[in-house]
């Protein structure tokens, strides 16, 4: 959340920053002040339940609104369900939601478990949400049906078998597939005149398989058939997903009989041709297997390179239930050419790891046991080399099988209903875990308890007299913890969130309209995002749209609520906004009056801190900008934080000397999930102004104190920046970037852009990627990052430049990224 300066920190006139060598005055710390020390934030929310059941809690848009009282209910229903199977105090339980009712729910539901809620962005790729998985446990996930492929994808990579609760999902049902979109596409693929492209290969450049590689696949695959069933040399097969007859010509004359399945008409008429007569074709998708074939019907069931199209696991855990239905005695499923994941960029394709089949049976909830069937020998071709094969056999019926589902719906948790409700959780307990990039390439999970966060809330509320006529538009993602107090303080308040759709997130102009057009009184994000907004609120010439100045406004008193509707309009009423956060980055000069002057009421506040200290640690009301700034001042600790600027030996810097900034008092995290070391290193004991039982935070800042009292910030000691709010560690880019494959050097670093810091990769390149540019580095990078941290420039180099130390000369990268003709960016 610390928010970084411009391209020269933050200056007060001259004569207020001389170096005195006076200590700070230990007044500016002097933040105790008592709060709600002995309950939780589903304490505070429950309040509010109880005083105004029907009051709005979320507005969704065109005047849908979730109240109070329905958000009790329906969390409590979650609550039950997780609680009933084992999810309690000292549980972490995955949340992974894009905006909307359903997120505000699983958060609250989780949280009444007395369990803390992991976030977890629906921008992730499945490796970077596998980390908080392992590192946290997570053992559930609270998701929607669109994300729940991923999710389940992600528990595997981290080697633990997550349940999901769909909270989206009615009732249970296989991943959609679009059918008629399926067929045609492998319509196009069947009309190629040659029948090894028909079928599929060659479709990729680079593949080159040769005809010999593909008849060793296709030999491969008869062979498992006609050894896999137990019902002699001439077993009956039926073939899902057949394509233009490939295998079909290979079992031909070899079994007793053969049905082919799929949704292609083409490709069904080319196999019919390879398959001879008597051969049965069916046109149908794979979810439709038990109309196709009558139990017992089938001697092998046979998927070939056709399980890494399905939409999703539970799609191919409901063909495969029908396919063991089909099976007569002895009889056998194959799954040929599956592929593991591999932690690079998804390709759209399921990768199901070996592991999966492992917990087949309980998945499926049927006695069934899996061979795994790995590959050898130099015939094969290298995309196809490292695939396996699976034989998949009924177990005696007699076998012990304890079904779990995957997937639970909503409708099992509303059975749940009779189930005791939770004690729910205490002042002392994790309420959250918020990961943030690690410079090892492994991201860091904050833990924060209940108090900690308790403490912030009450003071934004009390400060800046939140309540039940507000209303917050919330912008930010789950996993920036602004989105803490937006979800849970906000509701602590009795006000309410207006959820945006994630499609409009990024339409500043439709976040604009509702700004104004709405009764939004209550704007919080990083300053890029509201800049984005404002944007569309200024006018061609640099005025404000409705034809005032732009240019500085008024200070904006804090009482003055101002919570009118309308339009916005220079002749109509004036828009409700009334107070505007921004943190996570450094506030633009200009940002404040900009606001001011579309939207008059508005009172704007700078804030900052760290994840590692509870969302917000310090804060700084913006009235008139002083001309000799070149950024908004840092500001003063809040209510319970204090900050200490210490020099080498953690002593005390006198005011105006700029030295180690470190956050201690209640704000104060307990540390990183599954990180005692690092924890160890960063969370120490208070040794300078607090009681023995607190600790302080190292936060990796450089910072001095002003002669007024305000913190001024003076940027990073490591390679921590902040790109769009979103604190990274550009480590964790650089171990990424040694994992793309041919990059035999590396580096990375930034470019100053108009809105903050760019991400500038660049990568010296060798063997066969050697020609390949930067669009194949960052599609790589892709697969394991997620979208905020990807560069913006990406310098593909014969070497990288080495500057009179022999170490990289970054200056050097960046004024390459600069300058357009010289580079090679995506």
């Amino acid at each position: 959340m610390t928010r970084q300066p411009a391209e020269q920190p933050a200056r007060r006139p001259a004569e207020r920053l001389t170096e005195s060598w006076e200590p700070p005055p230990a007044e500016w710390n002097d933040t105790a002040r008592p709060f709600e020390d002995q309950v939780s934030m589903i304490d505070l929310i429950e309040r509010r339940v109880r005083e105004s059941p029907h009051a709005p809690a979320v507005r969704l848009g065109e005047g849908e609104v979730r109240t109070y009282g329905e958000l009790w209910a329906q969390s409590g229903l979650l609550a039950r369900f997780l609680a009933g199977h084992g999810v309690g105090r000292g549980a972490f339980v995955g949340v992974l939601h894009e905006n909307s009712w359903d997120s505000v729910l699983a958060v609250v539901g989780v949280l009444r478990t007395g369990a803390a809620y992991v976030p977890l962005d629906a921008r992730w790729p499945a490796t970077r949400i596998a980390a908080p998985l392992r590192q946290s446990g997570i053992g559930w996930i609270v998701t929607g049906h669109a994300l729940a492929r991923r999710a389940e994808e992600a528990g595997q990579l981290a080697g633990i078998g997550v349940r999901l609760v769909c909270t989206d999902l009615r009732a249970a049902a296989p991943d959609p597939l679009d059918t008629e979109a399926v067929g045609l596409l492998w319509d196009s693929v069947a009309e190629d005149e040659d029948l090894a492209r028909a079928s599929g290969f060659n479709q990729n450049p680079g593949d080159e398989i040769s005809a010999a590689q593909i008849d060793t696949y296709v030999s491969h695959v008869r062979d498992l058939v006609l050894s896999a069933a137990a019902a002699g040399p001439r077993p009956r097969v039926v073939e899902v997903g057949c394509g233009a007859g490939l295998i079909a010509g290979a079992l031909r004359g070899r079994v007793a009989g053969y049905t082919g399945v799929d949704v292609s008409a083409v490709a069904l008429e080319r196999a019919e041709r390879e398959a001879g007569e008597g051969a049965r074709f069916v046109q149908a998708a794979a979810a439709d297997l038990g109309r196709v074939v009558a139990p017992a019907g089938a001697d092998v069931v046979l998927l070939a390179s056709v399980a890494q199209f399905f939409p999703g696991f539970e799609y191919l855990r409901s063909v495969l239930r029908d396919a063991v239905g089909a099976l007569a005695p002895g009889g056998a499923v194959i799954l040929a050419d599956l592929a593991e994941p591999d932690g690079g960029p998804d390709s759209g394709h399921l990768r199901v790891p070996a592991a999966w089949f492992e917990r087949l049976a309980a998945q499926l909830g049927l006695p069934v046991r899996a061979e795994i069937r790995r590959r050898g020998g130099d015939g094969w071709p290298p995309v196809l080399r490292d695939r396996y094969d699976v034989v998949l056999r009924p177990a005696p019926h007699d076998a012990d099988v304890a079904h779990t589902p995957v997937i639970s719906t909503w409708s099992e948790v509303e059975e749940a209903g009779a189930l005791p409700l939770p004690a729910g959780p205490g002042a002392d307990d994790t309420a959250y875990v918020i990961f943030t990039s690690g410079s090892t390439g492994v991201p860091k999970g904050v833990s924060v308890r209940h108090r900690s966060a308790v403490n912030v809330i009450q003071w934004v509320n009390e400060t800046y007299a939140v309540g039940p006529d507000d209303c917050l538009l919330w912008v930010t993602a789950l996993t920036f913890d602004l989105s803490v107090y937006d979800l849970l303080g906000v509701l602590a308040a009795g006000a309410s969130l207006r959820v945006v759709p994630a499609a409009e997130l990024g339409d500043g102009e439709r976040l604009l309209d509702i700004m104004l057009r709405e009764p939004i009184t209550f704007w919080d994000s990083a300053p890029a995002a509201l800049g984005m907004v404002m944007s569309f609120a200024d006018g061609p010439d640099g005025t404000d749209a409705t034809g005032g100045e732009s240019g500085i406004g008024g200070t904006g008193g804090v009482g003055d609520t101002g919570r009118a509707g309308g339009s916005g309009a220079a002749d109509g009423p004036v828009p409700s906004l009334r107070l505007v956060f921004l943190s996570g980055d450094w506030v633009p000069l200009a940002l404040p009056g900009r606001v001011r002057a579309r939207f008059p009421r508005a009172h704007v506040v700078a804030l900052g801190g760290a994840t590692e200290a509870t969302i917000w640690s310090n804060h700084f009301d913006i009235g008139e900008i002083d001309p000799a700034w070149t950024s908004v001042p840092y500001g003063k600790p809040i209510q319970n934080a204090r900050y200490y600027v210490l020099d080498g030996d953690r002593k005390p810097c006198p005011i105006g000397v700029e030295g180690d900034l470190h956050i201690a008092g209640v704000v104060v995290a307990d540390g990183y999930v599954g990180d005692p070391e690092l924890s160890a290193a960063k969370f120490t004991a208070d040794t300078v102004g607090g009681p023995a039982d607190e600790s302080m935070y190292n936060t990796g800042d450089r910072a001095r104190w002003m002669a007024d009292g305000n913190l001024e910030f003076r940027g990073r000691r490591d390679d921590q920046v902040k790109v769009r709010g979103y604190r990274i560690e550009l480590g964790e880019v650089l171990a990424a970037l040694r994992q793309v494959p041919g990059v035999v050097d590396c580096a990375v670093t930034t470019l100053r852009g108009d809105d903050g810091p760019q991400i500038v990769a660049a990568v010296a390149v060798g063997g066969p990627e050697q020609s390949r540019g930067g669009g194949f580095v960052r599609r790589h990078l892709a697969g394991s990052l997620p979208s905020y941290m990807l560069p913006e420039h990406v310098l593909v180099l014969p070497a990288l430049p080495v500057g009179p130390t022999g170490k990289v000369d970054r200056e050097q990268l960046a004024r390459l990224a600069a300058r357009p003709r010289n580079r090679r960016r995506v």
